[in-house]
């Protein structure tokens, strides 16, 4: 083989090389970019749903309600110690001999 062939074959082996690796990088950087993209995505919605379910929460016992709360088989009745500390006081001012609080 003459050295001109072989350095023409050499030649084409490093294009095909480079194109190799920089179409090898382009899917890399694609591939990383959309996985960030569902990261912000899947985030967004997470603070969404606990935005969601807070706000749920405070509207549902903001007038002495209790809510209710499901996660998986789990649930749990919530209320605001506040309105039991209410409760508390009205009954303890409306027995007799009991202090009346608060004026």
């Amino acid at each position: 083989m003459k050295p001109e062939a072989k350095q023409k074959l050499l030649m084409i082996l490093m294009v095909v090389l480079l194109i190799g690796a920089i179409g090898y990088i382009a899917v890399d950087k694609y591939n990383d970019t959309m996985l960030r993209a569902q990261q912000q995505y899947a985030l967004a919605g997470y603070n969404q749903g606990i935005t969601g379910a807070i706000t749920a929460l405070y509207q549902n016992t903001e007038n002495c309600q209790v809510a209710t709360l499901n996660l998986a088989n789990t649930t749990r009745q919530v209320a605001d110690v506040e309105c039991f500390r209410k409760a508390l006081q009205s009954q303890q001012g409306a027995q007799p001999g009991g202090a009346a609080v608060g004026g």
